[in-house]
């Protein structure tokens, strides 16, 4: 089950965006209800605002200034004009030198089955570890 899921992410693998959709403990942590049991719907709207809050003059489309001003106030994430670059050649499928909203959700779910991936996993190991705890034999003294 879990390898079926993780083949399902496909070879799309928005590394450099890791770090920025997981958030950090102690500031925004989950911005785009990633991983708060949100609904599919519930996440896309959150995608939905904070690509809005980041295309600042409403274009439809994030460049790579507006990139890495939003990254900073709306995603409370500092980073260098070189990874926000990676960021958006990642994003950018059509290499219009932009991220549009479609390219934008893309990316946030490929991060969400990336976390459902991980969940399958922990839920694996946790029942591998319960039957393993369960066949040691009790000897009584």
């Amino acid at each position: 089950r879990t390898k079926q899921l993780l083949g399902s992410i496909g070879s799309v693998f928005y590394k450099s965006w890791t770090s920025v959709l997981r958030g950090r403990p102690g500031k925004l942590g989950d911005p785009l209800g990633l991983r708060d049991g949100s609904s599919e719907a519930e996440q896309l709207e959150k995608a939905r605002a904070v690509f809005a809050s980041i295309d600042e003059d409403g274009s439809g489309g994030i460049d790579l200034r507006e990139l890495t001003v939003g990254l900073k106030q709306v995603l409370d994430y500092d980073t260098d004009d070189d990874t926000a670059r990676k960021m958006l050649e990642e994003a950018d499928e059509n290499r219009d030198g932009l991220i549009q909203l479609e390219e934008f959700v893309k990316v946030v779910g490929s991060f969400r089955s990336q976390i459902q991936a991980e969940a399958m996993v922990e839920e694996d190991r946790l029942k591998d570890a319960a039957r393993s705890a369960s066949k040691v034999p009790v000897t009584l003294e």
